[in-house]
């Protein structure tokens, strides 16, 4: 089994926001919901794929003026 890169350590405290930034940038997506940290491992190309039928199978039946996006969401820059 590989073994992590850093040494991986949780707060002595509930997870906050600032914390985001201390973990690995591995391709996880990472949220705290109530002082506890959950990981989401990244999505297969099968998830994908249907996510593009779906968003085109919305767009070609929404109304006038509505936009249809496949993931929108907040991005640490």
């Amino acid at each position: 089994m590989a073994q992590p890169t850093y040494e991986w350590r949780p707060p002595g405290r509930d997870w906050r926001e600032q914390d985001l930034g201390e973990l690995p940038e591995d391709g996880n997506r990472y949220e705290i919901v109530d002082g506890s940290l959950h990981g989401t491992p990244p999505a297969g190309p099968y998830h994908h794929e249907l996510a593009d039928d779906i968003r085109m199978a919305l767009r070609q039946n929404a109304p006038a003026g509505w936009r249809v996006i496949r993931e929108i969401g907040p991005r640490r820059v």
